[in-house]
């Protein structure tokens, strides 16, 4: 007896569940809910700590004669500009010149 009431009782949840996914696969996400799931997934600290870390990565770039726009240099040449930012702040780390670069908040 207690075993057929357990298969009952899985059988009416399962039925349930199937209810669900269906109703689910019906309804789609708008471009709105998915921007606004985003919005509020971010964290506010990591957008300033981002938005600093592009205000120096630019900054560099200026001082490097580069005056195109980030979003304007191809990913392959973006890719050897940062590169080399990055050594730069790993050289003054181990040179002991933190000048204008300060490593602490960049990794190892």
């Amino acid at each position: 007896m207690a075993g057929e009431r357990i298969l009952a009782s899985l059988s009416d949840r399962l039925l349930t569940l199937d209810r669900v996914i269906e109703a689910n696969e019906k309804k789609r996400v708008s471009a709105e809910d998915t921007l606004a799931f985003i919005e509020s997934k971010k964290n506010a600290a990591t957008l300033k700590k981002t938005k600093s870390d592009v205000s120096l990565f630019r900054g560099w770039l200026l001082e490097e004669s580069e005056t195109r726009e980030i979003e304007t240099i191809p990913p392959r040449e973006l890719d050897m500009l940062i590169a080399r930012f990055l050594m730069t702040i790993k050289n003054n780390r181990t040179l002991g010149e933190l000048g204008e670069y300060s490593p602490t908040s960049y990794g190892p």
